[in-house]
């Protein structure tokens, strides 16, 4: 197939779509994690970045220049410190800390739902600093947290 087809059917996919397979994704690990690979009660450290997925051509949708004067995807992840297991993944448009604090309550509420129910360290450099995203951590780090997203 032309590599424009799987474009195109990415193209197609709702925001409604892309949840759905972030539905899958989370059960996923909630299964794997509940057969003995997941943290358990132990302490769990998360890293947060983003990188970019460089792109070719001037009519990419969704596709920005962020400060290193790159075109192309910025997408936002979460993995786990010790095994490097991608938890969470968010496409956002360019580099900027826009949704940051949904992306943590979500990451946050996920691993508790997966079975994580140790104390959780989340890892950020500066690009990702700001009071909100602090208050958004301390609030959900704790393991009796009950409440889902």
């Amino acid at each position: 197939m032309a590599p424009s087809t799987l474009g195109t059917f990415l193209r197609a996919f709702t925001f409604g779509h892309i949840r759905q397979l972030d539905k899958i994704i989370a059960e996923t690990l909630r299964r794997a994690w509940a057969l003995g690979v997941g943290p358990g009660a132990e302490a769990m450290t998360i890293d947060l970045d983003s990188t970019i997925v460089e792109v070719h051509g001037d009519h990419k949708q969704g596709a920005t220049y962020g400060y290193t004067k790159v075109l192309g995807y910025h997408p936002l992840l979460a993995t786990r410190a010790s095994t490097g297991e991608v938890l969470h993944a968010r496409l956002r448009k360019g580099s900027s800390q826009r949704g940051m604090q949904r992306f943590a309550e979500e990451l946050v509420a996920r691993v508790r739902r997966c079975g994580a129910r140790g104390s959780l360290t989340v890892r950020a450099d500066a690009g990702f600093h700001s009071w909100d995203l602090i208050d958004t951590c301390a609030a959900w780090a704790s393991p009796s947290r009950s409440r889902c997203t």
